[in-house]
């Protein structure tokens, strides 16, 4: 399943081509949700007013509620890779989280793959294959 971090909702805010075909995507097709973490909405909020709102009202988008769990792997992440943003560290533990049987692991779509720590499947907005 595809995660949206703080710059995939930025992207989808600014119409990004990629991103906007990947939400209509999701809008029609049931069972194929983009997960975004609460956290990167709050980012991305703050930083853009109503790109949070913009991107939660639509169908095919489901907020990822901040668990406890999900809160403590995200600062045990901060305290190994200071460099990281907070919404980056909840966008790898809720990419990390377990899933369901017979659900495909998170992948976190990003503008800015290359910030993510070694290991991470951070995929570019304007990845080709997208």
């Amino acid at each position: 399943m595809i995660l949206l971090d703080t710059g995939a909702v930025r992207a989808f805010w600014n119409s990004h081509l990629t991103v906007s075909r990947l939400v209509d995507d999701a809008n029609r097709t049931s069972g194929q949700a983009l997960i975004v973490p609460t956290f990167c909405l709050l980012e991305a909020e703050q930083q853009i007013p109503g790109a949070g709102y913009t991107v939660t009202a639509q169908p095919g988008v489901m907020p990822q509620p901040l668990s406890t769990a999900a809160a403590l792997a995200a600062a045990h992440i901060l305290h190994r890779h200071p460099d990281l943003t907070q919404g980056m560290a909840v966008a790898i533990a809720t990419a990390m989280a377990p899933v369901e049987h017979g659900q495909p692991a998170h992948f976190i779509l990003t503008d800015h793959p290359e910030t993510y720590p070694h290991g991470i499947i951070a995929v570019d907005i304007d990845h080709p294959g997208l």
